[in-house]
């Protein structure tokens, strides 16, 4: 609450909760990655947990090879994002019974965080402090700002490559069925996350001759539903293993409404802001490919 806003605190509370509820009913990466959090508001870095596993290479392994345990990175870290959307709100807006402006303002701005949020996880940034050409090229809103961060590689670039061949609609089942079983080999297992782009969604729920569904045949595969993000490029397909939470969304501050000033002009700007970084502690378990 704050003096300058004459809201009572169950509006106050209306307007957190409405930002958190769009947040969550939003975000495509937050609906199956694991979330930690939230930490001390001055945190700006997190641990990576990075799993380090040594294996013995070659076809042949001695009896008597000492084996490495496997160990965890509680050393290097990684700098927090911080993503804000402001919002400029009348004072007869602010004044209304039932804030009919403010919340579609507000919903908007967590639309937004939401969007931004995922284009960051699935398709990375190239520094810290990103510009808007870069914000622009990641598919993030040049209206949610992002600040803070390091250079970042989204799900996509991990474990790009190149996809089978095949007829249209089959394709794509067989290429998120060799990106499963790629996934197994590496001893990263189900239930699978696989997230399409628009072009990708379109076809997986266009049946084919004997009129199936593509997404009928590989939901079984997965152990869970398919997921789209509009923040991927058109047939981009991305598989996340799912099994001892790999990929986890370290949430520092959750979605949160923050008053700022009023202006002489009795315009009152407020921001929704969030801070988080996606950890990858198990290398190897996302699979991403883009049919032609």
């Amino acid at each position: 609450m704050n003096s300058q806003i004459d809201w009572t605190s169950e509006q106050w509370n209306q307007i957190q909760q409405l930002v958190a509820d769009e947040v969550s009913k939003v975000s495509v990466a937050g609906s199956f990655l694991a979330c930690c959090g939230p930490l001390e508001q001055s945190a700006t870095v997190v641990r990576s947990q990075t799993l380090l596993e040594v294996e013995p290479e070659g076809d042949s392994i001695p009896e008597n090879l000492v084996l490495e345990p496997i160990k965890v990175d509680d050393i290097d870290t990684l700098r927090l994002w911080t993503l804000s959307v402001y919002i400029e709100l009348k004072q007869r807006q602010l004044a209304e019974e039932n804030l009919i402006g403010a919340i579609s303002a507000f919903r908007r701005a967590a639309n937004l965080l939401a969007r931004s949020e995922d284009a960051i996880i699935f398709n990375g940034l190239p520094q810290a402090n990103p510009t808007n050409q870069q914000l622009k090229d990641a598919r993030s809103p040049i209206l949610c700002r992002v600040k803070g961060g390091q250079q970042a590689d989204g799900l996509v670039n991990r474990a790009s490559r190149d996809p089978i061949s095949g007829p249209l609609g089959e394709r794509l089942v067989i290429n998120i069925a060799d990106a499963i079983s790629n996934l197994e080999l590496s001893g990263h297992l189900g239930p699978f996350a696989c997230i399409l782009g628009q072009g990708a969604f379109v076809e997986v729920n266009t049946p084919n001759g004997s009129l199936v569904l593509p997404k009928d045949r590989i939901e079984p595969l997965l152990g869970t539903q398919l997921l789209r993000s509009s923040t991927l490029q058109d047939h981009q397909v991305v598989v996340v293993s799912l099994a001892g939470d790999p990929i986890d969304l370290v949430v520092a501050t959750s979605p949160t409404v923050q008053f700022l000033n009023v202006s002489n002009e009795a315009r009152y700007l407020f921001r929704v802001y969030e801070k988080f970084v996606l950890r990858v502690k198990e290398e190897g378990a996302v699979s991403a490919f883009s049919l032609p």
